[in-house]
């Protein structure tokens, strides 16, 4: 049988069409009317749903800015797994997030506003630091392979998040800015500060 007609594939794109529509929807609402001002009837009623569906797929509207942050972190991981073996850990996470952060700037034009009402919605920033913080693991974990050491993968995960926080930081106040060279600006800076 071919895997891709599996009934459990075709149902797991099924939920991830669903997680995504809804996603969606919400994001316009949350843009338009502030998060606060959202409710999760609205979300519901854009998208199509009874509020009870909704519950089954998020547990609260919360949530569903939290799970589209996890699919994120799960994103930059594939990248930084795809990057060639012999390249070094902070050069293949500098490589996968310039790709990481180019795909969100270029695919979705509201993509840095939607970084921004996180950041300016006291309780979502709270949970995105954590979620942030959460992908350390994973991190290291693809890390690994490429590092000398645990603690140098431990290491080039720490370092690579935090010049994420600041790539974010400046896409937040200039949208215009060029996503992928201020990566590469940013790891240049680390090098100049280190005097490699």
């Amino acid at each position: 049988m071919n895997q891709t007609n599996h009934p459990g594939n075709m149902q797991e794109r099924k939920h991830q069409f669903a997680l995504a529509e809804i996603q969606g929807v919400a994001f316009d609402l949350f843009l338009e009317k502030g998060y606060d001002g959202t409710t999760v009837d609205e979300i519901a009623a854009g998208a199509g749903i009874s509020r009870r569906t909704f519950f089954r797929y998020y547990e609260t509207k919360e949530d569903v800015v939290m799970v589209a942050l996890s699919q994120s972190g799960e994103f930059l991981e594939s990248l930084i797994s795809q990057r060639p073996a012999d390249e070094p850990p902070l050069v293949a996470f500098q490589r996968a997030m310039r790709d990481f952060l180019s795909h969100y700037q270029a695919a979705d034009p509201k993509a840095w506003r939607i970084l921004d009402l996180i950041q300016s919605t006291p309780r979502l920033r709270a949970r995105y630091l954590l979620e942030r913080q959460s992908w350390m693991p994973q991190l290291t974990r693809v890390l690994s392979d490429r590092a000398t050491s645990e603690n140098n993968a431990e290491i080039a995960a720490i370092t690579g998040l935090a010049i994420l926080a600041f790539v974010y930081d400046r896409w937040q106040q200039n949208p215009d800015i060029d996503v992928g060279q201020a990566v590469i600006d940013a790891f240049e800076t680390l090098q100049d500060l280190l005097g490699a």
